[in-house]
């Protein structure tokens, strides 16, 4: 998120009542998730559309600042078929303290979030694994109240055969989005590491 100039038609605030305002554009093609269900993505594009996460995902980190509630329906899709992050009510600092059950969406939400835990960048992480795990299947991710959505979060043999096993998908591409979801967030990538491996396609 870059600095806003706060004087600006782009944002503004009441910041007596601590009450900001983003502006943005309208965008016809709509978010990730009706856009991918319309159309098959190739590799290609899911290869750009996960750099344009990744790279919104580091500007935000950058500064210190978890998303929270990263999802398909959070990414709008411009005239250019670029991705725009958007929808910031859940952000946090890092290290700000996330309640049980705090945060987004559940559905894309890392295991440890049930717990309670502190804002870091490795729960954005899962969050953007998660998906693009419905992205590339097409399927729609388990709610937290059915026995699937822990099995996604722990078993990734189990990942690969539920939502893997019958798209054309590069195995490097695969391995990045399990390891992005990895239950234990040590082992998830950072966001440095996730762009290092997309250039490199």
């Amino acid at each position: 998120i870059k600095e806003c100039d706060w004087s600006s038609d782009v944002c503004s605030s009441d910041l007596a009542n601590k009450v900001f305002i983003f502006e943005m554009p309208y965008y016809e093609k709509g978010n990730l998730k009706n856009y991918a269900n319309q159309i098959e993505l190739s590799e290609e594009k899911i290869i750009s559309f996960m750099k344009d996460i990744a790279h919104a995902l580091d500007e935000m980190h950058s500064k210190n600042i978890c998303h929270l509630d990263v999802k398909p329906e959070n990414f709008l899709v411009d005239d250019n078929e670029n991705l725009v992050l958007a929808d910031f009510g859940e952000i946090k600092n890092f290290n700000d303290p996330i309640s049980s059950g705090g945060g987004g969406d559940a559905v894309y939400a890392a295991l440890e979030v049930s717990e309670g835990v502190d804002a870091n960048a490795k729960l954005d992480i899962a969050s953007f694994g998660f998906t693009m795990l419905e992205v590339v299947s097409n399927k729609k991710l388990p709610t937290a109240s059915i026995t699937e959505f822990a099995y996604i979060r722990k078993d990734k043999n189990y990942v690969a055969k539920q939502y893997f096993d019958k798209i054309k998908l590069s195995e490097n591409i695969k391995k990045l989005i399990l390891d992005m979801i990895a239950q234990n967030p040590e082992n998830r990538p950072t966001i440095e590491e996730i762009l290092q491996k997309l250039e490199n396609k």
